[in-house]
């Protein structure tokens, strides 16, 4: 049996485990074996890991310290696919990045300055650059404060991030097909209106209402309702395909799981929330 050092850690809206690049072993194509064991994959449930059974919780993140001008830190990140012996490292985790910058602060990969440590990152699935203001006292992160996010309970230090040209982070455009908006044909369901984006990950949207959805669902809601969610798969590996990612609809779900992303919108209305509460 082999020990690796990792830290747990939530970044806004996700969490996974953090490591660094010089204590994992040098050949990458170890990686991914130690990683599925640290989640506990193929297990759906993960009963024997770390992973929380759904992506935004099975995070891995691989951070170094930059040899680059004007760069503090590098860091990849790796979307454990849930259920699957499987690892995607073709986007980046804007959540996982908040996290980035007080892990650099912790492990002392940066200069401290209080009360706020700017750290400068290179993200390296997308070569993107990235700055996060980071509170700190006494030598460290600051992990108290007034800061609230929805889908989070409680309060924290506020992180800021900022991206300083997210556009084009995996096609080198901010639209990859050149339009606006796209005409998808989606199979067994026909034409669908589409927008196809490239904004730090590249995603897919339409309009809830063209789908037959009501762009209120909770996550249980669209995971329970399998119509759905195999139509929101097929317009995602069907965008996946147009932006040259997957040659069909299985390569686009075997190959290239989390990019593009999907997402349905609709006009404001009210809706209830993941604590049970309306807004």
């Amino acid at each position: 049996m082999r020990a690796f050092k990792t830290v747990y850690m939530r970044g806004g809206t996700s969490k996974g485990c953090m490591f660094l690049r010089e204590e994992l072993p040098k050949d990458q194509k170890e990686w991914d074996s130690i990683f599925l064991q640290v989640m506990g994959c193929p297990d759906p449930k993960q009963i024997d890991g770390m992973g929380g059974t759904v992506s935004s919780n099975n995070k891995i993140v691989i951070v170094w310290k930059s040899e680059e001008k004007n760069v503090d830190v590098e860091y990849l990140v790796g979307q454990v696919i849930v259920g699957k012996e499987q690892i995607d490292y073709k986007s980046n985790c804007g959540n996982m990045t908040a996290a980035v910058g007080p892990y650099a602060v912790e492990m002392g990969l940066v200069e401290v300055r209080e009360p706020i440590t700017t750290v400068r990152l290179l993200n390296r699935n997308t070569d993107k650059y990235i700055d996060v203001t980071v509170p700190c006292e006494n030598g460290t992160f600051a992990q108290e404060g007034t800061c609230h996010i929805a889908g989070v309970d409680g309060t924290a230090a506020e992180l800021k991030v900022k991206f300083l040209n997210p556009a084009g982070a995996k096609t080198g455009k901010l639209l990859p097909t050149g339009h606006v908006k796209d005409i998808l044909d989606i199979p067994g369901f026909g034409s669908l209106e589409a927008t196809i984006l490239d904004v730090s990950n590249p995603i897919v949207l339409v309009r809830a209402e063209n789908i037959g959805a009501q762009g209120t669902e909770l996550p249980e809601e669209v995971n329970g309702n399998r119509e759905l969610s195999e139509l929101l798969e097929k317009i995602r590996g069907t965008a996946c395909c147009r932006m040259g990612f997957a040659k069909d609809l299985k390569d686009a779900r075997d190959n290239s799981p989390a990019v593009p992303k999907v997402g349905y919108v609709t006009v404001p209305k009210k809706f209830r929330m993941l604590d049970g509460g309306w807004q």
